[in-house]
């Protein structure tokens, strides 16, 4: 939370200066990208500052994750939402944002093994990547360009700073040696996903300006 919040500061207190005389717009942008096909209105708060509420949806059957010989094969959805603030510095189309989002990836299925260092464990098994936290601080970078007619169109980088977990259902009628054997594995991923905390995402878009 406290990157967002720094960001927020500073944008605010660079726009100050043009607090006495806003021109408020409205935009609604659509688009794909890798969080899924999202909407976007956006309100513009003053000539370099801009709300932005992002929605993101993504449905996806037969995604496979492999681990170190375990293929872990599930359906992936995504239902995100942020809220974000835009500053754009220099008047040209190029805009930096921060925010956070709410939601994320999730990868659920089942799974008829497991490799382990032991070799492998027979399931049949219960699995589920997941964000365990439901917020997440949000930056990206873009650029927008506006038509005279109101046609709005813009690509964004940005990165999610959220890790995943893996959880496991099935382990209950393992014997002690396999179960200990799983349960490694299992925190094992889950130490190689920690190291991975930042999910990069690009989207393009087009809208309208009203």
């Amino acid at each position: 939370m406290i990157l967002p919040l720094c960001l927020t500061f500073l944008m605010i207190s660079a726009s100050f200066a043009y607090a006495t005389d806003l021109e408020r717009e409205f935009f609604l942008e659509t688009g794909v990208s890798s969080l899924g096909a999202y909407v976007a209105p956006r309100l513009e708060l003053t000539p370099n500052l801009s709300l932005r509420v992002p929605l993101y949806l993504a449905q996806m059957g037969g995604v496979s994750v492999n681990q170190d010989g375990t293929a872990f094969r599930g359906d992936l959805g995504s239902v995100q939402g942020g809220v974000m603030l835009e500053y754009e510095p220099w008047d040209n189309g190029v805009y930096f944002s921060g925010g956070v989002m709410a939601g994320g990836y999730d990868l659920s299925g089942d799974l008829e093994r497991i490799e382990t260092e032991s070799g492998p464990v027979d399931g049949p098994f219960g699995f589920e990547f997941m964000q365990p936290r439901d917020v997440a601080p949000v930056v990206s970078m873009g650029y927008r360009y506006l038509s005279d007619g109101g046609l709005v169109a813009g690509v964004e980088l940005g990165g999610k700073i959220a890790a995943h977990r893996l959880r496991l259902d099935g382990l209950e009628g393992l014997s002690p040696e396999d179960r200990a054997a799983v349960e490694a594995e299992r925190a094992r991923i889950n130490d190689e996903l920690d190291d991975l905390p930042v999910i990069p995402f690009m989207a393009l878009s087009l809208g309208f300006a009203f």
